[in-house]
Parts: structure tokens; sequence; C-alpha cells
């Protein structure tokens, strides 16, 4: 007499909400939406509840897209004006077996006080930014980034273009931090606004080169920190050296580990030389969920 196995198996990692772990085999056909059963080579079969389980791993089914939703209150300050207002980000992931793509939108709206006049105006500003970084091996990758920034309040460069592509070389990689070096050849296009036809190199396609440094670190279950920063240089007519520098530092407290929404206070310095030469600096408080 022979008989064959009636159950599918496949190895899981679950993570309990008391801090412990265990991990065995799944045997999906006597789970259930309740409770999921294992056979562990030491203990044996087990039965745990569903609501027990903090967070479950399925090595043969991975999650290939993740996202995030914020909205929040906003400050911005540089040498001429102060603005305060509200912003509304969205960003979606994918992570595939190469392929790590990325892409961003985000919308500010808020009121603009003149420092000089005390006048009051509305503005608003948007960016929509999207990268796809191909890994080559654990540390070398090639990537694909363009970004759009708008700017409805910017005298000259309104609509502000910039693409590159290039190589990226993970100084470190973990299961909680990493940190990528991205190095490559760019162009910058910016137009709009009413000094634009007398600024430099404003309406030009002018080539330069991209460096960009990107942080990630879980500190732990209810804290996790990013980090980017972003610089741009390129020669315009008669040797001036234009240059433009994007740093971004994000802080997020998740504090209920079963659920999703998550604070996020954010800091952001933004120098650009077609625009204006003094840099502008933003502050947002924000709430979010992921998915």
């Amino acid at each position: 007499l022979t008989t064959a196995p009636s159950t599918k198996a496949e190895e899981v990692f679950f993570e309990l909400k008391n801090g412990d772990t265990i991990s065995g085999e799944l045997i999906e056909k006597e789970s259930t939406n309740s409770k999921k059963i294992i056979l562990h080579p030491i203990l044996g079969r087990l039965e745990i509840d569903v609501d027990s389980i903090y967070e479950d791993e399925l090595a043969t089914d991975q999650k290939l897209l993740s996202g995030k939703v914020l909205i929040g209150l906003d400050g911005i300050h540089n040498e001429y004006y102060r603005n305060s207002g509200f912003s509304i980000e969205s960003e979606v992931e994918y992570e595939g077996e190469k392929n790590l793509s990325n892409f961003e939108i985000g919308f500010n709206y808020g009121l603009e006080h003149d420092k000089e006049s005390g006048e009051k105006l509305s503005s608003y500003d948007g960016t929509l930014r999207a990268r796809n970084d191909y890994l080559l091996t654990d540390k070398f990758t090639v990537y694909t980034s363009s970004d759009y920034l708008f700017d409805s309040q910017s005298h000259a460069g309104k609509h502000d273009i910039e693409g590159s592509i290039g190589m990226g070389y993970y100084l470190f990689k973990n299961e909680s931090s990493d940190f990528l070096i991205s190095l490559g050849p760019a162009f910058v296009w910016t137009e709009g606004g009413e000094d634009c036809s007398f600024t430099p190199s404003c309406g030009d396609l002018i080539y330069a080169t991209n460096l960009e440094a990107t942080f990630g670190w879980e500190i732990n279950k209810h804290l996790n920190f990013s980090f980017n920063n972003t610089y741009t240089s390129a020669d315009d007519e008669g040797d001036r050296v234009i240059s433009s520098n994007r740093l971004e530092a994000e802080l997020k407290f998740y504090p209920d580990l079963n659920s999703n929404l998550f604070s996020a206070i954010s800091y952001e310095n933004i120098y650009h030389d077609l625009s204006d030469p003094e840099p502008e600096n933003a502050y947002k408080l924000e709430f979010g969920t992921s998915f």
C-alpha cells in the first residue's frame, strides 16, 4: 500500500505579536482565514491563530507592489517669502527579482507672505518623479530617472524637467538599512515665468552630471528614517557653472504595529541656480497610510 501526500506544503515564517517567531511548512489545505496550520521540524503539527500573528512572510509569495499616501501641513521659507499650507503625496514602489521601480506624485498649496511688502498670495507647486533600477549584481545597478517640478511663483523656471541615466552602487545593503550611490549623465530643461526670456539658460536644454545618494534605515518596528540628496552640475554658456541640489530627510512613526497608519516629519532643502540662488527650506508634518 502506498500513499501520496494530500496537502501542499511551503516554508513560511511567522512573527507573533508577543515577539516570538516560528517557522515551518504551511499546510494550506487545513489552514483557514482564522487559523494557520504548520508542520514544525521539532514540535510537529501546530495551530496558530491568525489574530496572534504580527507579520508573516511566505518565501514563495513576496509582495511586489507597495505604496503610501500622505496628507498634512507644510511650511516653506526662503530669503523673500514664507509659505504655509497643506500637502498631498503618494508613492508606489515595485520590487521584482531584478527591477526596483519607484513613482512619486506630490502637490502643495499654500498662502505666501512677502517679507518686504507683507502682500499675501496663494501659490501651489507639484512634483512627478520616476526611477527604475535594474540589478546587475548584488551591488551594482543601472538606473534611469526623470523628474518634473512646477512652481507657480517662480519668476524664471516655473517648469523644471530633469532626466538621468547611469550606474548605481550599494555601499551596504541589509535587512534594516541600505545606502545607494548613483552617478551618470543628465539633462535639465527649465522654462516659464516672466523673467525667463532674459534669464541665462532658461528655455535651453542643458547637459549635466547627476550625483545622488539614498539612505534608508529601519531603526526599529516603530521608526523608519530615509534620506536623499541629489546634486546636478553643468557648464552653461560662457563656462558658467550652474547647479542644483535637493536634500530630503523623513522620519516616519508607526504607533500601532498592527495598523498601516503612520505619522511623518520631513525636511527639504532646495537650491537651484536657474530659478533663484537662495535655497528654500520646507518643513512638513503629515499623516498617512501604507499599502
